[in-house]
């Protein structure tokens, strides 16, 4: 199962995609807390929330950069969390 694209965003902790950057959104993803009445963990899980198919696109590029390098650490790292973004 492939997520929505992005970009997402937060609007008051409902997470929301469809639009385009800089663009309004308009489909409600998820929602993180009570809407409106958030407490600064979910403030900051709902901004994470929101930038997670930006995070995944920048995982993707390291990727490919670090391909062939010998850098085995951060390829580990990098491959686990775009596999657990995929449910793999």
């Amino acid at each position: 199962m492939r997520h929505t694209p992005g970009p997402w965003a937060n609007n008051g902790g409902r997470i929301e995609a469809g639009g385009s950057y800089g663009e309004p959104s308009f489909e409600a993803i998820a929602v993180v807390g009570i809407i409106n009445q958030q407490d600064h963990h979910d403030t900051a899980n709902a901004r994470l929330i929101a930038a997670a198919p930006d995070l995944l696109a920048a995982l993707r590029v390291l990727q490919t950069m670090l391909h062939d390098l010998p850098m085995p650490a951060a390829n580990n790292v990098i491959n686990h969390a775009i596999a657990k973004a995929q449910g793999e």
